[in-house]
């Protein structure tokens, strides 16, 4: 499947769209029902690039303030939770 889609590389990719495996939007048959399940959960994807700045969506232009507050106050938490040392570092 990744041969068919990777003809539309400079599209997808330029989008933010080309399917990854290391993020997981690319997965083997028998991991579909658990990958389905975790996009339903809500995944968000986040990095830390090589200045220590962590790249994260808290939520669309159109959310509320508080929503925004309530997402942002979330990914603080789980960062905190987490060794940033983990995080995925962008060269």
């Amino acid at each position: 499947m990744m041969s068919s889609v990777g003809k539309l590389g400079r599209v997808l990719g330029r989008k933010g769209l080309m399917p990854n495996p290391k993020s997981g939007t690319v997965v083997n048959q028998d991991r579909i029902s658990s990958a389905i399940s975790e996009a339903k959960k809500g995944r968000v994807e986040y990095r830390l690039d090589r200045l220590g700045i962590v790249h994260v969506a808290i939520g669309k232009a159109s959310f509320k303030e508080d929503n925004l507050l309530e997402n942002f106050v979330a990914v603080v938490e789980r960062l905190l939770e987490q060794n940033l040392m983990d995080l995925k570092v962008i060269m």
